[in-house]
């Protein structure tokens, strides 16, 4: 989902640039613009959020090692 906000934030940026005085004269232009930006911004929102929760749920233990600088051993995955 988060390569969906930025295609969405792209967009804006290319009719932003592309269409300047356009987009400052028209306002559903604008306001499409707006809605994209407010869109892009809540899935990104949504996905950092789920990230979160399903860190705190099953949080990534390290394999390598038992933190103290110890090189790997397959010993260690068993």
């Amino acid at each position: 989902m988060p390569w969906i906000a930025s295609m969405l934030t792209a967009a804006v940026a290319f009719v932003a640039v592309r269409y300047r005085s356009r987009v400052l004269q028209i306002s559903s232009l604008r306001s499409l613009s707006m809605a994209l930006l407010a869109i892009s911004f809540a899935l990104v929102a949504f996905v950092s959020l789920m990230g979160m929760f399903v860190n705190k749920v099953a949080p990534l233990d390290s394999v390598i090692g038992d933190h103290n600088g110890d090189d790997f051993s397959f010993d260690d995955i068993a």
